[in-house]
C-alpha cells in the first residue's frame, strides 16, 4: 500500500473506473439482447395476427431457421399451441396469444427502459471519475 494518500486515491478511482466501463458493456450487451427479444417478439405478434386473417386452407411460408421457410396450409387459424415450459403445449385461441405476446413485448421494454437508465448512470459516474482522474494525474504532476 501507498504511503501517498493521492497516488491511493488514483488507484481506487482507476479501478472504479475500469469497473464502470466493464459493467456497461455488458449493459450495452444486455440491451442488444433486449432488442432482438423485442424483436422476436413483435415478429411474433404480427405473425399471429397475418395468421388470424387467413383463410383456411391457404398457403403460408413458416419459418424453419433463420432464412429457411417451408410452405404450409392453414387448418386453423383461432387456436395455436403455446409452450408453457418443459416441453408442455397449451391451446390458446389467437387472442390469448396476442395478449401474451403483448405482455412480454411490454415486459422487455421495461427491462429496455431499466438498462438504459442503469447505462446513463454509469456514463454519468465514469464521466465525474474521468475528470477526476486527469485533475489527481495533474496535481501529481506538479508536486
Amino acid at each position: 500500500m501507498s504511503d501517498d494518500p493521492k497516488e491511493e486515491e488514483l488507484k481506487q478511482k482507476y479501478y472504479e473506473l475500469q469497473m464502470i466501463q466493464e459493467n456497461l458493456k455488458q449493459l450495452k450487451q444486455q440491451a442488444e439482447a433486449l432488442e432482438e427479444q423485442g424483436n422476436d417478439l413483435n415478429a411474433a405478434l404480427k405473425a399471429v395476427i397475418d395468421i388470424e386473417k387467413a383463410k383456411t386452407g391457404e398457403e403460408i411460408m413458416v419459418p424453419i431457421s433463420s432464412g429457411i421457410f417451408i410452405k404450409a396450409g392453414i387448418k386453423e387459424q383461432k387456436n395455436m399451441l403455446v409452450n408453457v415450459g418443459a416441453n408442455v403445449l397449451v391451446k390458446k385461441d389467437s387472442e390469448k396469444v396476442k395478449e401474451l405476446l403483448k405482455d412480454r413485448i411490454k415486459t422487455v421494454q421495461e427491462y429496455q427502459k431499466e438498462t438504459a437508465a442503469n447505462m446513463q448512470t454509469l456514463a454519468k459516474r465514469a464521466v465525474v471519475l474521468d475528470t477526476e482522474l486527469k485533475k489527481l494525474v495533474s496535481e501529481m504532476k506538479d508536486v
